[in-house]
């Protein structure tokens, strides 16, 4: 099946990338990509569009990797996929910061806050606000960094208690399996 060879592919790319080998995650990307195209499978072909555009960023393609995010917002957009559309929008920020555009940074930032207060992750919330902080920072907009960065930190605090009472819900359960 063409759409399980694309999404090996996928995963090849994302281990590259995770192990820091950005070029290598690069062919992996384009196959997975021209696959789920061929597939007509848009949510995976943005998936793989947004990855790429991070390698390409890794490597400080910087015209690469902006053609792939962009390309990746418009199929998102259509697929009204919000979660994945504010990831990209983060991803492009990240981009312009990178690049010390900082005015364009804040706007994908921003774009990318709006979307995730309204569909509630928080997750990505917390990292949004922290880039908007150093964003505001670098501008020298101190108050404005300061309120971004205590919002992520009151986020942050509140998301890190959450997965330690999971964590130790999930370990009182593997002993309670363990002492039967």
């Amino acid at each position: 099946n063409g759409n399980e060879l694309a999404k090996t592919y996928l995963n090849i790319g994302n281990t590259y990338a995770k192990n820091g080998f950005a070029e290598q995650a690069i062919p992996h990307y384009i196959k997975a990509q021209k696959l789920f195209q061929e597939q007509k499978d848009d949510f995976h072909t943005a998936v793989a569009l947004n990855n790429l555009g991070n390698a390409y960023s890794e490597l400080n393609q910087i015209d690469k990797a902006k053609e792939q995010y962009l390309h990746s917002i418009e199929l998102k957009k259509t697929l009204d996929n919000q979660l994945g559309l504010a990831t990209s929008l983060n991803n492009l920020g990240d981009f312009y910061y990178d690049k010390d555009d900082f005015k364009n940074a804040q706007r994908y930032f921003e774009q990318s806050l709006a979307i995730v207060n309204q569909i509630k992750a928080d997750d990505l919330k917390a990292l949004v606000l922290r880039n908007l902080s150093y964003t505001a920072e670098v501008q020298h907009d101190y108050l404005r960094a300061f309120d971004y960065y205590y919002q992520y930190d009151t986020l942050n605090t509140k998301l890190t208690e959450q997965n330690f009472t999971i964590l130790l819900c999930t370990c009182c359960y593997i002993r309670s399996i363990i002492r039967t």
